[in-house]
């Protein structure tokens, strides 16, 4: 079905098309509809043409306009993709499909990253916080010589009497900081040798930090020049 608008950009009204696919009611993945528009002018010799189709349309109990869930736009030969919303949950990976998200700005390709099959979200852009950031308190760390922290908080209590020498940094990248809360008491040692992934501490004074119950120890996982990458502490309280 054609369609013209009656408008005139620049010399010409421009003419749409309507196409649509054939579905069976219920059908998985219905989709093919789209929208084709070609303007011609002197300034594209011959004309752009603009395209743009829909996917997984729905229609609610037989009756009222579709619901529109996924939309590309084809200009010039470059693709863009719009979301489009219903009223509801917006859902990404419907089938379980590990799908990327990319914000970009004019100076910034990846301002906002979500890589599914990683499950990190990055941002390469300054943040600005307007409320309060919740973090939250994370699995609970056995003492032993060497630690493994958890990836799921910031703060961890660490229980047992084992003393600690090196942490892991696996899941993690330096400037993230940690806080450990003891349960009981345990010895943090300083500057025992880096083995691998298992990295050292080192503590305020270079000496050893003797925690009892309630004691606290901030650490920030950093590289420098003439120490290497260590678990520096950056703050204690003796409770």
């Amino acid at each position: 079905m054609d369609f013209d608008s009656g408008d005139t950009y620049p010399n010409t009204s421009p003419k749409f098309n309507f196409t649509g696919g054939t579905h069976t009611a219920g059908a998985a993945g219905d989709k093919e509809f789209s929208l084709t528009a070609t303007l011609n002018d002197a300034a594209t010799a011959g004309g752009e043409t603009y395209t743009m189709w829909f996917s997984n349309l729905t229609v609610t109990n037989g009756t009222g306009w579709p619901t529109i869930k996924l939309a590309e736009w084809q200009v010039g030969g470059n693709a863009y993709h719009t979301l489009g919303y219903d009223g509801g949950s917006t859902v990404f990976n419907e089938n379980s499909v590990d799908i990327d998200f990319r914000i970009e700005t004019a100076a910034e390709a990846n301002a906002f990253v979500i890589d599914a099959g990683a499950e990190t979200a990055t941002f390469g852009v300054p943040i600005t916080l307007n409320d309060t950031l919740i973090k939250k308190q994370g699995t609970d760390i056995a003492s032993a010589t060497t630690i493994v922290i958890p990836t799921d908080g910031n703060t961890f209590e660490l229980t047992g009497t084992t003393a600690v020498t090196l942490i892991t940094t696996t899941g993690y990248q330096d400037g993230h900081e940690i806080t450990l809360v003891a349960n009981e008491s345990v010895v943090m040692t300083n500057g025992t040798a880096t083995s691998g992934a298992n990295v050292t501490i080192l503590l305020a004074a270079a000496g050893n930090y003797s925690m009892t119950a309630n004691d606290t120890l901030k650490l920030v996982l950093s590289t420098t020049t003439a120490g290497g990458q260590a678990w520096r502490e950056t703050g204690r309280s003796v409770n």
